[in-house]
């Protein structure tokens, strides 16, 4: 809970928290927040979980939620407020070494197996498994391995590696040698993953489903990404119409890097965030 009385900030949380990742980032970023504007009077309840898909009976500020969930109040999350000046370089370090011309066409994705827990009954019903094995079916249309096999019964990492599913870990600047790059939710959005995949030059795959983040209405499908079922289903089709349509799926890449260069500065980030306070105190009132 975080409360604004006269400029001063105050909290509380359970003390276990204090060193948690998600609280010392946010708690840094509403300091350094109130040090630059008078914040004006403000309470609010903040959860350090990754999202939600039901309303919880109060408001609640989040990183995400399902978007049917109109009492929570999208918070930009805990390594967005940080302002992902490390990721910010890599990722213009991959656009300088891969320009659009020189990428493979073909799809790209890794990452570990959130979004459920996997069982021996529902392990291919996964999305990011069902994505690995659509990579298997397809290796000459994407490239999509899992990096690491958790939330799972025990068995169940042997079995999948005995699968070809799984695949060593790929630096996020050697994504950008291909052109299409997934993205599929894991236990909620992927947070920093959707912000560097549209940041870097290539064209998103974005998985739809309910989960939101603070600026997802303000991208477009096929002007910032291309929509993907969310079972998945059309996921080699709309590969392959971006691979027959290479001067539109360029513009797509384009069209997102300049959103988040233009939309998602670390300064935007802090003017969101203000104009949130700002709000909520008003209703708060």
């Amino acid at each position: 809970r975080f409360t604004i009385k006269d400029r001063h900030l105050s909290f509380a949380l359970s003390e276990k928290n204090l060193e948690h990742r998600q609280f010392r980032h946010l708690l840094a970023a509403i300091k350094k927040l109130n040090e630059w504007i008078a914040l004006p009077d403000v309470d609010w309840i903040m959860s350090l979980e990754d999202g939600f898909t039901k309303e919880v009976g109060i408001p609640l500020f989040v990183y995400a939620k399902a978007q049917t969930a109109a009492s929570l109040v999208l918070m930009p999350d805990f390594k967005a407020l940080t302002g992902y000046p490390g990721l910010r370089h890599a990722i213009e370090v991959g656009n300088q070494k891969w320009p659009w011309e020189n990428k493979t066409a073909k799809a790209f994705w890794r990452g570990s197996t959130t979004g459920g827990w996997l069982t021996a009954c529902n392990w291919d019903q996964i999305a990011r498994v069902k994505l690995a094995l659509l990579a298997r079916s397809h290796p000459e249309k994407m490239d999509a391995r899992l990096t690491d096999v958790v939330q799972c019964d025990p068995g169940l990492p042997a079995f999948i590696q005995a699968q070809g599913l799984v695949g060593k870990k790929v630096s996020q600047a050697d994504h950008l040698q291909y052109k299409y790059l997934v993205d599929v939710d894991g236990n909620s959005c992927s947070f920093e993953r959707y912000f560097w995949v549209l940041l870097s030059n290539c064209v998103v795959l974005k998985q739809m489903t309910s989960n939101i983040q603070w600026y997802y209405g303000g991208l477009q499908p096929y002007e910032h990404f291309i929509p993907v079922k969310e079972d998945l289903s059309d996921l080699m089709e709309k590969i392959q119409w971006v691979q027959l349509h290479d001067q539109e799926a360029k513009q797509i890449a384009n069209n997102a890097t300049a959103f988040i260069k233009n939309t998602l500065s670390p300064e935007d980030i802090f003017v969101y965030m203000a104009h949130l306070l700002q709000a909520y105190a008003k209703i708060f009132k």
